[in-house]
């Protein structure tokens, strides 16, 4: 080989080396580049999903148990000042959690499913005013519970949607990274081996396995940042494959079942299952296979789970699908809710203790009514009787005496029978006919007080405006008892010398609005807040105005039984009543 040959060659191998050493220093770079972008990829998700787990662990804190709901159901049973306090500290602490949330959200249906969570708590925030009211007036525990029952599975499905959606992304970043790590992985691999023949640029390919490799070691330690995130989870997670094997637990699920993770994985899923249901879950498990969905938190299932001290707590199971390339997996999480159906139970026997005293109560009243009338029809006979011979026997002083005796046993006798019949009405037994005739129950109230009206100098009207249906559906009975009630209060209180009552219909948005009205003395702003509280006559005991000052209550319990409103209305003079049903 001549020297120009060996030139040529000389400068052909060092241009190939030049251009091979160029091209794996360029081959390098792309990966160290690929590990790079996936590294970056991740940490700038895992900056987010870690603020975003921090927020809503520190919501389901502030609601989850020992947190605001609990609190809250505790203070409707229980009516302590230790829990309603507790309350009043949880609402800005909520409200906190919810907008400390709201700022690391990134997608819509996140936005949507917080908005969701923060409706059920301002409805919850609202509610706990009335609550207060409602202990402050000697109100039973069911009774509010009924009254202010809040549905809070919106709020429950809504975190457990956010907590999937997180779950969700997690996992795809997680099966997404692995692949890319794969792949640089194998040209890595590729790049080592054909190192090999350039050992003249050993210096050079040291620096870049050394860079490729603090790449391999950011992108491994993003996957247990993956790991922890999923070992983080604040129930017990188990990721099981179609076969029912458990292949992953986190430290909650260890916490939770008493297993050991290396007990739990390979373990047979239906084994965390009272024995009884073992069978049936393998049935379900090859249904949910064939046709995998998203189940969330409260189901509306009853399910126990079996620990391996052998405890049955209750649970509620959420359930997820996530494919891989090396298969399909289901992650379950587990919640307990044993102290939840504890206090549903406590509720279901305090209902039936509401129960058993309204029998009670029945019995009491029906005792009542014959004990304290029977002395006094007792009474009046026997006056009646006597005042028929008055005037034989009797002197005129005398005859003032028995009058006078006669009148307050029948004015006495007038007021139990108001108390017993309010007391002995229950508003759910009414029947509630289909339809009524709007103008037919007013003619009707009007009609019980004519005699009266015009004893008093006062003139009865009616206003019924052409769009009022002849038909209308509701319960006439209590619609009745309603207009009586507004018509004898504005009768009592209506001492103007030839004054009126009247009582008006209309009909908007579907609904019915009666009005009540008189030109008597009315109503101060102040005494409005009074009105419908039982017992209240506002100054009638001072003008001896009769009665015992429970005709608006009831007439606002018939309304709300109905589903209606009833209120004050303003008027330049005298008084206004009016109610929607």
């Amino acid at each position: 080989m001549n020297e120009r040959t060996l030139m040529f060659w000389s400068v052909l191998t060092g241009l190939s080396t030049v251009a091979l050493i160029v091209l794996w220093i360029v081959f390098g770079l792309a990966v160290a580049d690929r590990f790079s972008q996936v590294n970056n990829l991740w940490r700038e998700y895992d900056d987010h999903a870690t603020q975003v787990s921090d927020s809503l662990t520190h919501l389901k804190s502030s609601i989850g148990y020992g947190g605001f709901i609990h609190n809250f159901k505790n203070y409707v049973l229980r009516q302590s000042t230790e829990y309603e306090q507790r309350v009043i500290n949880q609402i800005e602490s909520v409200s906190a959690a919810i907008a400390q949330v709201k700022q690391h959200l990134q997608t819509p249906p996140e936005h949507a499913a917080l908005a969701r969570v923060e409706d059920t708590f301002q409805a919850y925030f609202a509610k706990f005013a009335q609550v207060q009211q409602l202990v402050a007036e000697g109100r039973s525990p069911p009774e509010i519970d009924r009254i202010v029952k809040v549905d809070d599975s919106p709020a429950l499905h809504a975190l457990e949607q956010l907590r999937r959606i997180m779950l969700k992304r997690s996992d795809r970043i997680h099966y997404r990274t692995s692949a890319e790590l794969n792949a640089a992985i194998k040209f890595m691999n590729r790049a080592l081996w054909a190192s090999a023949i350039l050992v003249f640029i050993s210096a050079l390919m040291i620096v870049l396995i050394r860079k490729v490799y603090l790449a391999y070691l950011d992108v491994q330690q993003t996957r247990d940042q993956l790991a922890s995130l999923y070992q983080t989870a604040p129930d017990a997670m188990l990721t099981v494959d179609q076969s029912g094997t458990i292949i992953k637990a986190n430290d909650k699920a260890e916490e939770f079942f008493g297993y050991t993770a290396d007990e739990l994985i390979g373990m047979s899923v239906e084994t965390l299952l009272p024995e009884e249901a073992r069978q049936k879950h393998v049935t379900h498990r090859a249904s949910y296979n064939q046709a995998p969905s998203y189940r969330p938190m409260g189901s509306g299932l009853e399910l126990h789970a079996l620990t391996k001290s052998g405890g049955m707590p209750n649970v509620e199971i959420s359930l997820s699908n996530t494919d891989s390339p090396n298969g399909t997996y289901t992650t379950v999480s587990v919640r307990d809710v044993t102290e939840a159906v504890k206090l549903q139970q406590e509720l279901t026997i305090a209902r039936a203790r509401e129960k058993q005293l309204s029998t009670a109560k029945s019995r009491l009243i029906s005792n009542m009514s014959h004990e304290m009338r029977t002395p006094l029809n007792h009474i009046i006979g026997f006056g009646e009787l006597l005042a028929g011979d008055a005037e034989t026997l009797l002197s005129q002083e005398h005859k003032d005496y028995l009058n006078h005796i006669l009148t307050a046993a029948k004015h006495e006798l007038d007021l139990i029978n108001t108390v017993l019949e309010f007391a002995n009405f229950d508003v759910h037994a009414v029947s509630h006919p289909s339809t009524f005739t709007p103008r037919d129950e007013i003619d009707t109230s009007l009609a019980l007080f004519s005699d009266a009206a015009a004893a008093k100098g006062l003139t009865l009207r009616t206003e019924i405006d052409g769009d009022v249906p002849q038909a209308y559906p509701g319960n006439a009975v209590l619609v009745g008892k309603i207009l009586t009630a507004l018509i004898s209060n504005a009768m009592k209180f209506n001492t103007t010398p030839d004054g009126y009552v009247l009582v008006c219909a209309s009909s908007k948005d579907d609904k019915i609005r009666f009005c009540v009205e008189d030109d008597g003395p009315g109503i101060s702003q102040e005494d409005r807040k009074r009105v419908f509280d039982p017992f209240e006559r506002l100054n009638a005991q001072d003008e001896a105005i009769e009665g015992i000052g429970f005709g608006l209550t009831a007439a606002e319990e018939f309304v709300k039984s109905m589903g209606g409103e009833i209120w004050i209305d303003d008027t330049e003079t005298g008084t206004r009543v009016c109610f929607t049903i």
